[in-house]
């Protein structure tokens, strides 16, 4: 008896296994790539991120969370889409929007971001997006259909939306948050009190939007904005 309490004591204190990165349909020609890390107190947590049909090739919004889960996602789109990544965006300067920024350029996949999220990754000591978003949108991402707004600060200073129009998909990333969300997450680069102003800059700028894809958690609609002020909102009032 001893043996069996000692062997399930064991069992019980075992971490809890690391899911394997997936990739879920949002809608037609749109994807969430979910990569996860364990945190400490957590245990394993997901990080969401975009694939987006561009012609004959792929888009992605966001690497993978860290260089291996990237490596990781190149393999499993190949095999599942035989079609090339021919560029990625970046929605801001944190380990699980560029970490794996070095393994898409090292495979010759431009990785666009603004310059203010280039900055802010080589303040951080993170892998820098490869190619500064300027006036005029990449062939790539006009390819793809996408667009991106700098709201404002939120989750980040420097973070930014995406839009894919065809779809009417807006990915949030960290800036907004998933509906079972219970408080704002990591906070310490961004911009509480200014981060209500800017979600309704965003809902402003997409009203069409039917899609909506947190960076974390499993995407809604456009109540997440809602729910994303609603939690700004507790955290700020007196």
């Amino acid at each position: 008896m001893k043996i069996l309490i000692l062997a399930a004591m064991l069992f019980a204190a075992q971490p809890e296994a690391t899911p394997p990165l997936e990739i879920e349909p949002v809608t037609e020609g749109v994807w969430r790539h979910v990569s996860y890390q364990r945190l400490e107190a957590i245990g394993p947590y997901p990080s969401n991120g975009l694939v987006i049909e561009a012609g004959v090739g792929l888009v992605l919004v966001d690497t993978a969370w860290g260089a291996a889960e990237t490596e990781r996602l190149l393999d499993e789109l190949q095999r599942r889409f035989g079609r090339p990544v021919i560029a990625a965006i970046a929605t801001h300067a944190h380990e699980d929007r560029v970490g794996g920024a070095d393994v898409l350029a090292a495979a010759d996949i431009p990785v666009y971001a603004t310059p203010d999220i280039i900055a802010a990754a080589e303040a951080r000591g993170l892998p820098v997006p490869s190619h500064a978003l300027g006036e005029t949108t990449p062939p790539a991402l006009m390819v793809a259909g996408i667009s991106w707004f700098a709201a404002g600060a939120g989750h980040a200073t420097e973070n930014i939306v995406v839009y894919h129009a065809p779809s009417q998909t807006l990915f949030g990333g960290c800036f907004l948050r998933d509906a079972a969300a219970r408080g704002l997450g990591y906070t310490a680069d961004g911009n509480v009190p200014g981060w209500p102003a800017a979600v309704e800059r965003v809902r402003a700028a997409y009203p069409d939007a039917i899609h909506v894809v947190p960076g974390h958690g499993l995407p809604g609609g456009p109540e997440l904005l809602d729910h994303t002020v609603s939690l700004l909102e507790e955290r700020t009032s007196p």
